[in-house]
């Protein structure tokens, strides 16, 4: 595959779909701060403000997806050698790496300051390393998105050997993982089962869901 745009180019369609994330994204939070979508709330709502909670909140959650969408977009159709492979990870993956470092060590000292609890160095060295999230839930994305991007170029050298019908034979199988089984594990344990469905198969060495967006 040939690359998308050319180097110093700019496409103002992706620019628009970045802005479009963006606002979802932080509908997203506005609603969780908004709404309590929790069954004892809800139970409570009347139909159409219940309506309007889950349906912004579902709409909000596509911002993630639009974000992997233009990263798989922009950084898989590249041609990858020795030289280009370091300078990727130099000018994508380390500034990403180093950004989370700084404002994991920062949130740390500000909540061990704020909610007054013990400071722990050990903790903190977890955190950095990537091995323990504590209380950093909104941080998630991140740690995320540098695991995929340790791989882009691998996936790209991949994408561009294989045919797309066995690209599309991966995508269908990520795609019942994580997105049929869920629904169909639901509705057989509460119609028809009394104990929990798992799902043994782990795809989430591929990325999992995040993989399959990219």
């Amino acid at each position: 595959m040939k690359q998308l745009t050319r180097p110093g180019s700019r496409d103002a369609n992706l620019d628009l779909i970045r802005t479009v994330a963006i606002i979802l994204v932080v509908l997203t939070h506005s609603i969780e701060g908004v709404f309590v979508l929790k069954y004892t709330h809800v139970a409570k709502m009347s139909y159409f403000t219940g309506f309007l909670g889950f349906f912004f909140f579902t709409l909000g959650r596509i911002g993630v997806p639009l974000f992997l969408f233009l990263t798989g977009y922009l950084m898989l159709p590249r041609e990858y050698d020795k030289t280009s492979l370091l300078a990727f990870y130099k000018r994508n993956l380390l500034p990403l790496v180093l950004v989370c470092q700084f404002w994991t060590l920062i949130y740390s000292i500000f909540m061990t300051i704020h909610y007054k609890s013990d400071f722990s160095i050990v903790r903190i060295i977890f955190r950095l390393l990537f091995i323990s999230s504590g209380t950093l839930p909104h941080t998630w994305y991140i740690p995320k998105i540098i695991g995929l991007y340790i791989f882009i170029p691998f996936i790209s050298i991949v994408l561009n050997r294989i045919s797309f019908k066995r690209i599309l034979v991966i995508g269908i199988i990520v795609f019942l993982a994580f997105f049929c089984f869920p629904w169909f594990k639901n509705f057989m344990e509460h119609y028809f089962l009394d104990y929990k469905l798992t799902l043994d198969l782990d795809l989430t060495f591929a990325g999992g869901i995040y993989g399959l967006y990219l």
